[in-house]
């Protein structure tokens, strides 16, 4: 078995070899959902290399390494992680690089947070979550969207063309049969 920095203690074992509470939740056949998650290059060279690491480890133990669901993170022997010995590792490691003591779930809410602040298109964001509607992702970070809005605004203008060089970078007026009888004004 390979020696990992920070691996997991074995938890107290559920229904069919599963740690407790680490039942893959059904997609709407009732089979868990495999679904395809986007990444970072660098992040997939991590994940290629603990793959290989993963691969020595089921070849060390032979038929004794029990990893049926093609689980990422798993046990030495293959089986899934405890959620609760997870939960654990997680505050050591919180606790030993002087991090604030958050709950691990408010990682899910600043990934969807820092997305959004980078202006990744809500849809993006809601779909990174797995949420079933985008009002849901609109409604519980729509507070967040306004802080990125003078971005959306200034990259929007960009878009648009000027007339030409020399002529004061005026935008173009559209020749409507009836103009509308309001006006704009300028937001400060």
């Amino acid at each position: 078995m390979a020696d990992h920095d920070h691996q997991l203690p074995q938890g107290e074992e559920g229904r069919e070899g599963r740690p407790q509470d680490q039942v893959p939740s059904p997609g709407q056949d009732g089979r868990r959902e495999d679904l395809p998650v986007d990444l970072d290059p660098e992040t997939i060279s991590v994940l290629r290399k603990w793959h290989r690491e993963q691969a020595k480890e089921r070849l060390a133990l032979g038929r004794a390494y029990r990893n049926d669901e093609n689980l990422v993170f798993t046990r030495a022997d293959g089986l899934p992680l405890d959620p609760i010995q997870v939960y654990r590792v997680f505050k050591r490691l919180v606790e030993r690089d002087g991090l604030p003591d958050v709950p691990l779930h408010s990682l899910r809410h600043e990934a969807a947070s820092l997305q959004i602040e980078a202006s990744v298109d809500i849809a993006v964001v809601s779909k990174h979550l797995r949420h079933s509607k985008i009002s849901l992702t609109s409604d519980t970070y729509g507070h967040l969207i306004g802080t990125v809005g003078k971005a959306a605004a200034e990259a929007a203008a960009a878009v648009v063309p000027d007339d030409g060089p020399g002529r004061g970078g005026k935008i173009p007026t559209l020749a409507l049969p009836n103009p509308p009888s309001y006006r704009c004004q300028p937001m400060v």
